[in-house]
């Protein structure tokens, strides 16, 4: 698949209102644009529904008083709802604030008195309840909206369910909506994305129509969205990354976007689903990989073998066709480990999946093979919020393993002295909101945004990220540390879920470690190690010694004073719920840091 040249019909727009009328220049309803789940069922959102929808909020907006460029907020999972609200927010000229619904409500009333937000729309009344304490204290917030039926009667909430009731006539509804998005300018503000860092208060990341559109357009250029009828979108809407990539370009490409009910149904929905594509974080293909990983261990001997040798054929069979040598022998041995082995994997994720874009985190180049050996493209791209969000790309023609790609089309990347990762194009944000400061320290004169992240070009060209910035420790000895490339090659072992490392100022570095919890059960039952609880089993003076074997091996290229010397085996794994996982599943290192603070001082005793 190369960058397509016959698509330029579906990328004549300039502005998320715009590209929201696509669909009716393709001569078809779109009867499934969207699919969710409602009461137990698959439901489908058709084009004409959608216009209905979206213009009747838009009449309800004119109605009571909002204003272009006004703020809204918007807190809620991903349902249907997300997805009228923002189209209506676009066609109108508001300014949308999403937000992650996992917020506190110190938080929201952060976010939402900062954006100066005229209305919030909220997906529950568990939602409106975290406001019962702070609505006072919101400066500008006159309305709420509630997606769900209210418990009960507010003045200042009404029902999004009463507002979509007052329906008019289709064409009427298209030509309301066609007279609006005419006066939105790609330079206008399309919307306000908080980004929590890790000091200091949360930014608001201005992005305009052009910041955005010309991302849209730079993904769909390099081909990986073409060609589909099919995605799953389970990634949080209010995150940059899936609004750019599994949303907004999903729409262009023509595909049918079906929102997953939450990360929990995952499995589920992809065999309900059984889409062609979809956008993930490395943290679940790894999920993934180890538990097909930890099934095959369980099976006999003569399965495990048979698996064995199907994947030595399917690592053959990539290799063969990344040198172009793929002969008559290679593609019938690879058949038959398709049929035996792959097929049935594949099965269990729907059966249809050829192509899975990666991003938010590092994604292991052997979890990026594994997929690949069973016949799915994994292509990992990079970005910034404050990018829109994509910089760069790995090409499926193209796709080297442990890099994030070459940049797009229309973004340019350089590599400053000190190594730090340069990036200017139109994606640029236009800055963060009321901050004029951070905005210079974050976009120098000549418009080049520095991304904090240390990298280099390889040898084709592609960009490698070898750690945050912030992230590079100095040893009380004076050297430096990289601790990414050390926790990833430790990652890189199925016994290990989650590992961070800890070093700067020290004498040797340390880590906290999240096993596999399944797998060391196993572990433990092999060893004749008797616990009860979690907490006994990762404190077994055997199970430690066993984890330690497996980490100094994972570790054994890398010099003395980069290893980790000392670990400390956690009885649970890091979450969101804690703080301590961002809602795309990163790991939040002053977050841990803080909460285990007494363990980490007890590594240094």
């Amino acid at each position: 698949m190369n960058e397509k040249e016959n698509n330029s019909d579906k990328s004549n727009f300039s502005t998320i209102a715009e590209l929201f009328f696509l669909p009716e220049s393709r001569g078809v309803d779109s009867s499934s644009l969207f699919k969710y789940k409602n009461e137990d069922k698959w439901q489908d959102k058709s084009f004409s529904e959608l216009v209905s929808d979206v213009a009747t909020l838009v009449r309800y907006f004119e109605k009571t008083g909002f204003k272009k460029d006004d703020k809204i907020g918007l807190v809620s999972e991903n349902r249907i709802e997300w997805i009228i609200c923002d189209f209506a927010c676009a066609v109108f000229g508001l300014v949308s604030v999403p937000v992650f619904p996992t917020l506190t409500p110190v938080q929201l009333h952060f976010v939402f008195d900062d954006s100066e937000s005229k209305a919030i729309i909220l997906s529950s009344n568990f939602q409106l309840n975290k406001f019962s304490q702070i609505r006072d204290e919101l400066s500008s917030c006159r309305q709420f909206i509630i997606m769900d039926e209210l418990v009960a009667s507010q003045s200042d909430v009404i029902e999004l369910k009463e507002i979509l009731n007052d329906k008019r006539d289709y064409e009427q509804d298209l030509a309301l909506l066609k007279s609006y998005a005419k006066s939105i300018s790609e330079h206008d503000l399309l919307t306000i994305i908080y980004t929590s860092g890790t000091t200091g208060e949360p930014k608001g990341v201005m992005l305009t129509h052009q910041n955005m559109v010309s991302n849209i357009k730079g993904a769909l250029d390099v081909g990986c969205f073409w060609g589909y009828e099919q995605t799953l979108s389970y990634l949080p809407l209010c995150h940059a990354f899936e609004r750019m990539s599994g949303y907004y370009s999903i729409y262009v490409s023509g595909a049918s976007i079906a929102l997953a009910e939450s990360i929990d149904t995952i499995a589920s929905n992809i065999r309900e689903i059984s889409p062609q594509v979809f956008t993930s974080v490395p943290k679940l293909l790894d999920t993934i990989r180890k538990k097909i990983l930890s099934a095959i261990s369980s099976e006999s001997k003569a399965k495990q073998k048979i698996f064995a040798w199907a994947f030595a054929v399917g690592k053959e069979m990539l290799y063969a066709k990344k040198e172009d040598k793929v002969n008559f022998a290679i593609k019938s041995k690879y058949k038959i480990a398709h049929k035996l082995v792959f097929e049935k994997i594949l099965k269990k994720m729907g059966g249809r999946l050829q192509t899975m874009v990666v991003g938010g985190a590092a994604l292991h180049s052997e979890t990026a093979e594994f997929f690949e050996i069973l016949g799915l493209s994994v292509l990992q791209g990079y970005g910034l919020t404050e990018c829109s969000p994509v910089i760069s790309v790995n090409r499926e023609w193209d796709n080297e393993y442990g890099t994030v790609g070459k940049a797009l089309c229309n973004v340019e990347v350089k590599i400053a002295n000190d190594g730090e990762i340069l990036a200017r194009g139109p994606n640029i944000m236009k800055g963060y909101y009321k901050k004029n400061k951070e905005t210079k320290e974050m976009i120098d004169p000549q418009g080049w945004l520095h991304t904090g992240d240390i990298g280099i070009f390889t040898e084709h060209g592609n960009i490698k990220i070898t750690d945050r910035k912030k992230n590079i420790f100095v040893s009380s000895g004076g050297k430096n540390i990289v601790p990414a490339p050390v926790e990833n090659a430790i990652l890189n072992n199925r016994n290990i879920d989650q590992i961070i490392m800890f070093g700067d100022g020290e004498d040797y570095c340390t880590a906290l470690v999240v096993p596999n919890y399944e797998l060391l059960k196993i572990v433990a039952e092999k060893m004749n190690v008797a616990y009860s609880r979690i907490e006994e089993l990762v404190e077994n003076d055997r199970i430690i010694k066993f984890m330690k074997n497996e980490i100094d091996r994972e570790q054994k290229d890398f010099s003395k004073f980069e290893k980790v010397r000392k670990f400390k085996l956690l009885p649970q794994a890091f979450s969101m719920e804690s703080g301590e996982l961002s809602p795309k599943m990163s790991l939040r290192r002053h977050v841990v840091k803080e909460n285990n603070k007494i363990q980490i001082a007890a590594l240094y005793k």
